[in-house]
C-alpha cells in the first residue's frame, strides 16, 4: 500500500498517535495524582511540555488533512496534472514541510505559557501554568499575537480551506463519474454472432438491436471500468466492488476524514478568535471552562480515522487481515498436498 496518498495518511496517523499516547500520562495524573502532585512544580513542568507537545502535533494533523484535501483535488478535478504532481517525491516533500513547519509555527506558544510560584489559602506553595511576563508585556503584544496565530492560521484557515475544496472535490467526483458513463455508453460494440455462427450483419434490424444493447445496455456491464490515479496507485481491477472503483472509495473515505476535523475544530477556533476580540474576561469564563470538552473532540477527532480506513477502505482491510490475523491462512497454504488428501479423506469418512 505503498502510495503517495498513503504516505500522507502515515504521516497523519503518526501526528494522531502522538497526540493520543501523549494524553494519556496527562489526563492519569490529573484523575488520579491527588492535590500534592497536583501543586508539585514538577508537575505544572510536565503540564507545560504536554501543551507544547500536544498542540505542536494537533497542528501538524491538522495541516497534513488540509494536505490530503490539496492532493485529492487535484487528483479528482485536475487528472491530466496529477501524475506530475501526485508523486512520491511531493508527499514525502509535503510531509518533511509540514513536520517542519509545524513547530516554528507554535513558536509563540512556546514564549507565552511559564510556571510561576503561587500560596493557596492555607499558605502553602503552589505551582501553575500561568502567561509567562513576556505574554503579558506591551499590552499583552505576544498573548494576542499567539491568538490571532492559533485561531487564524492553526485553526480557521484549514477549516475554511477544507469548506471550499470539498465541494469542490464532491463536484469532480461527479463529473468524473458522469463522463465515464457516457463513454461507456458511446462505446464501439464488436459484430454479435447468432447461435449458428452466421454474422448479423445479414439481419439489419438484428445488427442495431446488438449495437444498441451493447453500446448503452450489455456494454455497460461488460466494459472494464479501469480508472488509473497515481495519487492512488491501487489496482483498481482487485479492489473494484459493486461498480465504485477505488478511486471513489478513497475520496470518499477522505471527505469524511476531512468532515469530521471539520466538525471538531471549527468551534476551537471560533471561540479562540472571540477570545482575542474579547479579551481575558472571555478565555477564563468561556474558553477554559470548555477546555476538556474540546480536547475530548481533538481525540476522538484523531482516534477515529482508524475506524475509517476499515470501514470504508477495503484494500486496507485486506492488507490489516493479511498482516496480523494471516498467520493461520498461510499455515493452511504451506501444508503439504498429500496431507490436505488423507486430512479431506479422514473427515469425509466420518461423515
Amino acid at each position: 500500500m505503498t502510495t503517495p496518498t498513503n504516505l500522507l495518511l502515515l504521516g497523519l496517523a503518526v501526528a494522531d498517535l502522538l497526540v493520543e499516547v501523549e494524553y494519556i500520562p496527562y489526563a492519569t495524573s490529573s484523575l488520579l495524582g491527588g492535590d500534592q502532585l497536583m501543586a508539585a512544580k514538577e508537575h505544572a513542568l510536565y503540564v507545560l511540555i504536554h501543551a507544547h507537545l500536544s498542540h505542536v502535533c494537533h497542528t501538524i494533523a491538522i495541516w497534513l488533512t488540509v494536505s490530503l484535501a490539496v492532493w485529492r483535488w487535484v487528483a479528482v478535478c485536475r487528472p491530466h496534472a496529477a501524475p506530475s504532481i501526485c508523486t512520491m517525491v511531493h508527499a514525502r516533500r509535503v510531509l518533511l514541510t509540514v513536520y517542519l513547519a509545524c513547530p516554528a509555527l507554535a513558536t509563540p506558544t512556546f514564549l507565552m505559557y511559564t510556571v510561576k510560584e503561587y500560596h493557596n489559602k492555607a499558605g502553602a506553595k503552589v505551582f501553575r501554568v500561568d502567561f509567562s511576563t513576556l505574554a503579558l508585556a506591551h499590552d499583552e503584544l505576544l498573548k494576542k499575537i499567539n491568538f490571532l496565530v492559533y485561531s487564524v492560521l492553526v485553526k480557521l484557515v484549514p477549516c475554511l480551506l477544507l469548506t471550499v475544496l470539498m465541494p469542490a472535490i464532491i463536484r469532480g467526483m461527479w463529473v468524473a463519474k458522469s463522463r465515464r458513463q457516457r463513454l461507456v455508453c458511446r462505446r464501439p460494440s464488436a459484430p454479435v454472432s447468432t447461435t449458428n455462427g452466421a454474422n448479423n450483419n445479414s439481419d439489419p434490424s438484428a445488427t442495431t438491436s446488438a449495437r444498441r444493447f451493447s453500446r448503452c445496455g450489455g456494454g455497460k456491464k461488460s466494459a472494464v471500468k479501469k480508472s488509473l490515479s497515481l495519487a492512488d496507485g491501487v489496482d483498481h481491477k482487485k479492489t473494484h466492488k459493486k461498480g465504485e472503483g477505488a478511486t471513489e472509495r478513497t475520496t470518499s473515505m477522505l471527505l469524511v476524514v476531512m468532515l469530521l476535523f471539520l466538525l471538531t475544530e471549527a468551534p476551537q477556533g471560533v471561540l479562540t478568535g472571540l477570545s482575542l476580540v474579547y479579551g481575558h474576561d472571555f478565555f477564563s469564563d468561556c474558553y477554559i471552562q470548555l477546555g476538556d470538552f474540546m480536547d475530548l473532540l481533538a481525540l476522538i477527532n484523531s482516534a477515529i480515522n482508524f475506524v475509517l480506513y476499515c470501514v470504508m477502505s477495503l484494500q486496507f482491510r485486506d492488507t490489516f487481515v493479511n498482516l496480523y490475523c494471516g498467520a493461520c491462512t498461510r499455515h493452511k497454504a504451506t501444508m503439504p498436498t498429500s496431507t490436505k488428501s488423507v486430512t479431506i479423506h479422514a473427515h469425509n469418512s466420518h461423515i
